[in-house]
């Protein structure tokens, strides 16, 4: 038979344990439900740009997503990940990761 303070161990570990699984799961379901709002797009890959004279994010983005079912502010802010960048500044002349579509 255990003793008073083996029983609360017991009870705390198994309390932490509870707690542990319920976060976890909790956040697998938000992650899950976030992505399921998405719509996948078909033939999606990544390649890269040279920076012309005059071009922004949001023109590259007008041109990418013209006839597929991708908003322009959602295409930006994937080309800001994938490039790492903080700002919309573009350089003439530099690489840049885009993404296209089939």
């Amino acid at each position: 038979m255990m003793n008073i303070n083996q029983r609360r161990f017991c009870f705390t570990v198994l309390t932490a344990a509870l707690i542990a699984a319920f976060a976890v799961f909790g956040s697998m379901t938000l992650f899950t439900s976030a992505e399921s709002d998405k719509k996948p797009v078909e033939g999606k890959y990544y390649v890269s740009y040279e920076i012309q004279s005059g071009d922004s994010l949001w023109s590259i983005a007008s041109s990418m997503c013209r006839d597929h079912n991708v908003s322009e502010k959602e295409y930006i802010r994937e080309v800001k990940q994938v490039n790492h960048m903080h700002t919309d500044r573009l350089l003439e002349g530099k690489s840049l990761i885009i993404i296209k579509y089939q």
